[in-house]
C-alpha cells in the first residue's frame, strides 16, 4: 500500500472498514477477477456462483457450569459456528466446538466445498496455510499409512512448523508457531525418545537460554499470540 501512495494499515483496521463496503460491491469484485481468468482456467477451477458465509461466537459461563471447557481464569465456554448461503440468506450448518481456534481451521462441520468459503481467519498467512491444507482431497501417496509420529504438542493451538537439523551444534531445531491468539507454554514430546537438553534460540540458532526437562522426558516452550518459539534440542 504505502508503495501506491496510499497510507499504511495494519490488517485489523482493514477489516473494520471492510464492513461498512456493501456486500453487492464485494461480489462484482469477485465477479470481476473471475472474468480476468481465461476460459480454460475458469473451467479447471470450477469456480461455483455461490458464497457461504461462516462466523462464530463464543459463549462464556462460569468454569462451574462447563468444567470441561475452560477459558482462562474461572471462566469456561464454547464457541458457535454457524455457515449461511449467502444470496438466499439461508441457514446452511451448525455446530459447535470449544477453544480459541478460527472456523476453518477448527470446524469442517460448517464448511461444503460446493460454495465459495468467506470466512475470517485472524492468523498468520503460515496458519491459515495449514488450515486451508486441511481440507484438500488426500490422494496417494499422501493418503497412506505412515510409519510413526516423530514430534507431538499437548495442544492444538500451536504448530511445528520446522524440523531440521541445527548447523552449529549437535541436536535439532524445532520451530513453533502460535495460531490460537493466545499466549501458549505448550509441551514438546518426542515419542520412544527422552530430550536430554534443549535450548531457546533466534532464527539464527543463537542460544538465548536453557529449557528445563521435564519429568516424561518433554519441554515447555513458551510462545507469544501468533508468534514463533525457535528451540535446539538434544536427545538420548
Amino acid at each position: 500500500m504505502p508503495s501506491s501512495g496510499m497510507a499504511k494499515a495494519d490488517h485489523s483496521t482493514i477489516s473494520k472498514k471492510a464492513k461498512d463496503v456493501p456486500f453487492e460491491v464485494f461480489k462484482q469484485l469477485l465477479s470481476l477477477m473471475i472474468q480476468k481468468c481465461n476460459r480454460p482456467t475458469r473451467r479447471r477451477l470450477r469456480i461455483p456462483k455461490e458464497l457461504l458465509v461462516v462466523d462464530s461466537t463464543k459463549i462464556t459461563v462460569g468454569i462451574g457450569r462447563l468444567p470441561w471447557a475452560p477459558l482462562k481464569g474461572e471462566k469456561a465456554g464454547i464457541r458457535l459456528h454457524v455457515s449461511l448461503i449467502a444470496d438466499a440468506g439461508k441457514l446452511h450448518k451448525v455446530t459447535e466446538t470449544t477453544g480459541y481456534r478460527p472456523d476453518i481451521s477448527s470446524c469442517k462441520d460448517v464448511l461444503d466445498d460446493r460454495f465459495i468459503l468467506v470466512a475470517e481467519a485472524r492468523q498468520s498467512m503460515y496458519a491459515q496455510r495449514m488450515s486451508f491444507q486441511d481440507f484438500r482431497k488426500v490422494a496417494e501417496p499422501y493418503s497412506r499409512e505412515s510409519g510413526g509420529t516423530l514430534a507431538e504438542l499437548n495442544t492444538d493451538q500451536a504448530a511445528i512448523t520446522t524440523w531440521k537439523k541445527a548447523r552449529r551444534a549437535n541436536g535439532f531445531i524445532v520451530r513453533l508457531q502460535e495460531i490460537a491468539g493466545c499466549v501458549q507454554s505448550p509441551n514438546l514430546f518426542i515419542p520412544g525418545k527422552r530430550i536430554a537438553a534443549a535450548w531457546l534460540t533466534d532464527l539464527l540458532e543463537n542460544e538465548s537460554s536453557e529449557l528445563p526437562i521435564e519429568s516424561d522426558g518433554s519441554i515447555r516452550i513458551p510462545i507469544q499470540p501468533w508468534g514463533l518459539s525457535t528451540v535446539r534440542i538434544e536427545m538420548v
